[in-house]
């Protein structure tokens, strides 16, 4: 909600040179079945942000998995992978680098099996990671950051000269 120019003088001020957009958690209990009104959401957002500091770099994390409770056990809500890849299209269409979070952390289900490992790594909301859990996922993050920096590397490397 912040004015445009506010926030591209902000962006100066700071020296912003890449953003790290992460959504996704609140928009899960509104289970809906076509999530386009959210990638469109997104989209906005981040075409928003490319506009106040043109060619910036964003990489949109997208939505780590969340339980919720049926019967005795905790489960996915179902409309995850839904979420996840509406973000992905809204990335993708504004040009901008997406890491799936879901799919890191293991997938369906992967929120109770943190939330119930020993140690923990979920809070018992079993919607958020503790501080073992972030510090884990943000390795898992910059492990696939690194990984694709080196293979840019090897695939950039200046040619000989002869």
């Amino acid at each position: 909600k912040i004015s445009f120019e506010e926030l591209k003088q902000t962006f100066e001020k700071v020296n912003v040179e890449m953003l790290i957009y992460q959504f996704g958690v609140n928009v899960v209990p509104n289970i809906q079945e076509d999530y386009s009104f959210y990638e469109k959401w997104v989209f906005e957002q981040l075409t928003y942000l490319r506009k106040a500091k043109p060619g910036i770099p964003i990489l949109v994390i997208g939505v780590s998995d969340m339980s919720m409770k049926k019967g005795e056990e905790f489960v996915s809500y179902p409309n995850i992978a839904k979420i996840r890849d509406a973000q992905k299209r809204a990335a993708f269409r504004a040009g901008c680098a997406f890491w799936d979070m879901y799919q890191a952390m293991g997938g369906e289900n992967s929120m109770a099996a943190w939330a119930n490992a020993n140690p923990t790594l979920a809070t018992p909301d079993y919607v958020h990671f503790n501080h073992a859990g972030a510090k884990i996922i943000s390795q898992f993050l910059y492990k696939a950051l690194m990984a694709d920096y080196e293979k840019y590397v090897r695939n950039h490397k200046p040619k000989p000269q002869s």
